[in-house]
């Protein structure tokens, strides 16, 4: 299982995306989890392989309901 953000500091997540769809072998379950909530990033993340997108969240009680 690979946990991805879209905005890192050398590579972004689309092109994390971009080499695992392009390399050989197993490809993991990926999540992917970011501050956008651009629908195009929702779709391109899933085009390229993402099995889940989840928005992050910067409220606090949203993180910690059951």
């Amino acid at each position: 299982m690979l946990l991805l953000d879209l905005k890192m500091p050398r590579v972004n997540g689309f092109e994390v995306l971009e080499w695992i769809c392009n390399s050989k072998g197993v490809k993991p379950l990926i999540v992917v989890l970011s501050s956008s909530e651009v629908p195009d990033d929702m779709k391109r993340a899933r085009a390229l392989g993402a099995n889940l997108y989840l928005v992050k969240s910067y409220n606090m009680s949203e993180i910690l309901r059951p």
